[in-house]
């Protein structure tokens, strides 16, 4: 990668109470791909997500099963 774009990976939690009131922990790694634009700065181009533990199947998160990953292209 040169000087205008970045690559970064992190694990991500997030915590939330259910209907219920039960608190869950949903842990996913991430890696997002930036792009430094000259008219609008740093963009994110591309996020991938991949599901680790925890969490109910929904909680909010759609796009990812407790066993599987999602991708997201952003328009360049």
């Amino acid at each position: 990668m040169g000087e205008d774009s970045a690559c970064i990976a992190y694990t991500r939690l997030t915590q939330f109470l259910d209907k219920c009131g039960m608190p869950h922990t949903q842990q996913t790694e991430e890696t997002r791909v930036w792009v430094r634009r000259s008219d609008r700065g740093w963009q994110n181009v591309h996020v991938h997500r991949s599901c680790l533990s925890g969490g109910s199947g929904g909680g909010g998160f759609a796009n990812i099963s407790t066993t599987g990953s999602a991708s997201f292209n952003y328009p360049l």
